[in-house]
C-alpha cells in the first residue's frame, strides 16, 4: 500500500509505467489514498507531453495485462482531463472489481466519463463517487446507464450536488435491484460520515443521496482537501 505517502503525479506515473514494463506482475491490490495526485493537472496545459498520476492509471487499466481488481484513489485531486480518462478507461477495462473515488474533483465531465464507461464494463462490483462535485445531469446520466450493468452491486453518490432530479433518477435506477436493497434503504445520509469526515459547504440536505454507506476514515490533510475541492 501506498496510501498518505505523498505520492505526486509524477511518482504515480514512474510506478505505473514499472509495472507496465513487467508482463509478469499481477498485482490485484493498489491504494493510492490519501495522497497529492492529481495537483500537477494544470501542467497537462503548458506542456501536453506530460503524463498525471490518474492518466497513468487509466492507460494501465486500458491493457490486456491488467490484472487489478482493487483500486482506491480516494483522497486525491484527480479532475479534469485525468477524470475523463480514468472513467474513459472502465469501459475497457475486464479486471477491477472494486474502485474508491470519494474526495477527489470528477466533475461534471469525470462523472459522465464514468457512467459511460460502466455500460460497457463487466467486472465492476462496487464504486465509490462521493464528495466528486457530481451533479444532477452526471446523476442522472450514471443512473440510466447503471440499468445496464450485470455486475455493479454497489454505488455511492453521497455528498455530491446531485439535486432531486439526480437522486429520483437514483432510486429509480436498476442498481437497486442488484445491490439486494429495497427502496426504503435508498434513502439520504444527511450525518453518514459525520463522525469522522465533513461534507462540503455547498452541499444540501436534499442533495445527498447514498446508495450505499461507507466509511472514509479521518480527515486528511488540509491542504489535499482544499485542492480536490476546487
Amino acid at each position: 500500500t501506498l496510501q498518505s505517502a505523498d505520492v505526486s503525479d509524477e511518482e504515480c506515473a514512474m510506478f505505473v509505467r514499472q509495472i507496465q514494463s513487467n508482463p509478469k506482475t499481477e498485482l490485484a491490490y493498489l491504494d493510492l489514498s490519501r495522497n497529492i495526485i492529481g495537483l500537477s493537472e494544470n501542467r497537462n496545459l503548458v506542456n501536453p507531453d506530460f503524463q498525471t498520476g490518474g492518466e497513468a492509471l487509466a492507460d494501465w487499466l486500458c491493457t490486456p495485462t491488467c490484472k487489478l481488481k482493487y483500486l482506491d484513489v480516494s483522497w486525491n485531486a484527480i479532475r479534469g482531463d485525468s477524470a475523463r480518462a480514468l472513467g474513459n478507461a472502465l469501459g475497457m477495462n475486464q479486471s477491477l472489481q472494486k474502485l474508491m473515488l470519494s474526495y477527489n474533483g470528477l466533475g461534471e465531465a469525470g462523472g459522465e466519463a464514468v457512467g459511460v464507461g460502466l455500460l460497457t464494463n463487466n467486472s465492476l462490483r462496487k464504486i465509490d463517487l462521493s464528495n466528486n462535485e457530481i451533479g444532477e445531469k452526471e446523476a442522472q446520466v450514471i443512473a440510466g446507464l447503471l440499468k445496464k450493468s450485470k455486475t455493479l452491486k454497489k454505488v455511492d453518490l453521497g455528498f455530491n450536488p446531485i439535486g432531486a432530479r439526480g437522486g429520483h433518477a437514483q432510486r429509480a435506477s436498476h442498481i437497486i435491484g442488484h445491490t439486494g436493497y429495497g427502496s426504503s434503504q435508498v434513502r439520504s445520509h444527511i450525518d453518514a460520515h459525520s463522525r469522522q469526515t465533513r461534507s462540503p459547504p455547498h452541499v444540501g440536505r436534499s442533495a445527498v443521496i447514498n446508495v450505499t454507506s461507507s466509511d472514509h476514515g479521518p480527515i486528511r490533510r488540509p491542504v489535499v482537501g482544499e485542492t480536490a475541492a476546487t
